[in-house]
């Protein structure tokens, strides 16, 4: 669970860094979608590991577009308005194999 955890960590991280690219996100905004995803991640990880794992990693790629679609929902009371429209827009295409 602990490795899940700092994968999903680093992942979040990594995600951030591209949407703030592609969508011009403030840094405080940054913050927070890192923050959404991380936990929308956490949650997954928690899900996936109480119904005994998965074979295979690439089990991220099918959870991505409703993991997405949760970030992007955490995030919509606290940026503004077009800030979450490009996020709906670019988040789900990036974890597309």
């Amino acid at each position: 669970m602990t490795l899940s955890f700092v994968e999903a960590r680093i992942l979040s991280v990594r995600l951030t860094g591209e949407v703030a690219h592609l969508t011009g996100a403030a840094p405080e905004h940054r913050e927070e979608i890192a923050e959404a995803i991380r936990l929308e991640l956490f949650a997954t990880m928690e899900r996936v590991h109480s119904e005994g794992g998965r074979r295979s990693s690439g089990w991220i790629h099918e959870e991505w577009p409703a993991i997405a679609a949760a970030t992007v929902e955490r995030c919509a009371g606290a940026m503004p308005r077009d800030l979450c429209r490009r996020l709906s827009e670019v988040l789900p295409a990036l974890l597309i194999r």
